[in-house]
């Protein structure tokens, strides 16, 4: 299994803004911010600086 790292996941982003998996928006934001306060469905929630 192939697990793109978070610099390919961000160069994916700025190529196609419109085309971007749910799964892989979280990896990044789990990166930058942390786990999120609240998960288990299509909402997640972080906290932010």
């Amino acid at each position: 299994m192939n697990i793109p790292k978070i610099e390919d996941i961000l160069a994916q982003i700025k190529n196609n803004s419109n085309d971007v998996r749910f799964n892989d928006l979280c990896r990044v934001c789990d990166f930058y911010f942390g786990k999120a306060r609240q998960s288990g469905s299509s909402h997640q929630v972080y906290k932010t600086p």
